[in-house]
């Protein structure tokens, strides 16, 4: 009769405790960040595993499986944890440029369901020209997260009406919330908003009486002249300033130069002409909330018709006749800024963007 040596049964016995013990709280840490759907995936890809090491044993089919599991894993995790974009555009200048890489992750909003199959990773391209390629509207949501979205948040998303347009922006509008916008100044819920350093305007610089422009004591103070204009006569700067180096300059240059927000505009506004809102000069806006109602008054139409149609109630509401009539929304939206103001596109163009068109929280990896 064989017998084992006590310390190699209390080992064997350590080897299967140990990770039990290890699994079990992977498993209460991710149920206690509401996050029971990426418990249950593990649980199923831990079946898949042993299934596969069971035909492994029996050498059946265990290659195909094992390439199938790789596959569905590299999916999954792309789908529903994190994923990698390249900026495409100088809108987050200074805190991200064109072509850095970030990193998203969907954790932490909670990760949005695929739409279309066109929008699954690497079998996308199967789908994009079929005639089922949309998927039921049931598909159409959001998983839980561990987190919500706060202010000064980066997000990646989906722009609105472009939804295979990905864009990077700053979140700066909650649900709920009212927003106003004066030249480079942002008001929420009527007091000012104190913005990051990393954000930044165009501004005219215009000598005073008859001083000409010091283009040396501008550059000493750390700040680019990106163009010098000539206009009515008078020499004119154009430069990028934070509000740091805004109020350092009017502090040290005062009495030589006049600084002047430079209104621009550019792409197509989405927003009711008849409200006359621009870039510079915006609102104010409500950002309508899940379980928010409100008064369907002649001005409230212009503001939310095209979102109520496009977004919250496509197929319901006849707008037509509702004037004076009472809304609820369905729907959380945010409102975005880029951190290059005068060069965005960006809720001030093209409008409010849904919760289910945030892909997750952006940071940079290169």
């Amino acid at each position: 009769m064989n017998f084992k040596p006590a310390n190699m049964a209390r080992h064997g016995k350590y080897k299967i405790i140990y990770p039990a013990i290890v699994f079990n709280a992977i498993l209460i840490v991710l149920f206690a960040l509401n996050l029971n759907w990426l418990a249950i995936g593990i649980l199923i890809f831990l079946i898949v595993l042993a299934i596969t090491r069971s035909l492994y044993k029996k050498n059946i089919y265990y290659f195909s499986l094992l390439i199938a599991m790789i596959a569905g894993t590299a999916i999954f995790i792309r789908v529903f944890i994190v994923e990698i974009y390249r900026v495409p555009s100088a809108s987050m200048e200074n805190t991200l440029f064109v072509n850095d890489r970030i990193i998203v992750n969907k954790l932490i909003y909670g990760p949005r369901l695929p739409r279309l199959l066109s929008d699954i990773p690497w079998l996308g391209v199967f789908f994009s020209n079929k005639n089922f390629n949309q998927l039921p509207d049931k598909f159409n949501k959001r998983l839980s997260g561990y987190g919500f979205i706060r202010r000064n948040d980066l997000i990646v998303l989906r722009q609105p009406n472009k939804s295979k347009k990905m864009l990077v922006k700053r979140c700066i509008g909650l649900p709920g919330e009212t927003i106003i916008i004066q030249e480079d100044r942002v008001y929420i819920n009527g007091f000012l908003l104190v913005q990051p350093e990393s954000v930044k305007n165009l501004y005219i610089l215009t000598p005073k009486g008859n001083n000409q422009m010091d283009t040396v004591s501008i550059r000493k103070a750390g700040i680019e002249l990106l163009e010098i204009l000539p206009i009515d006569n008078t020499v004119r700067g154009c430069v990028y300033l934070n509000t740091t180096k805004k109020r350092n300059l009017l502090s040290s240059m005062r009495h030589q130069i006049s600084i002047t927000f430079l209104h621009l505009s550019f792409g197509a506004n989405k927003w009711n002409p008849n409200l006359l809102w621009k870039p510079g000069n915006f609102g104010p806006l409500f950002i309508p909330k899940k379980g928010i109602s409100i008064e369907l008054t002649a001005k409230n139409l212009k503001i939310f018709s095209s979102i109520i149609q496009n977004f919250d109630d496509p197929d319901g509401i006849d707008l037509v006749h509702s004037l004076d009539k009472t809304y609820t929304f369905k729907k959380d939206y945010v409102f975005v800024l880029g951190d290059n103001r005068s060069l965005s596109e960006d809720s001030r163009y093209w409008g409010l963007v849904p919760e289910e068109y945030i892909e997750g929280k952006a940071q940079k990896l290169y």
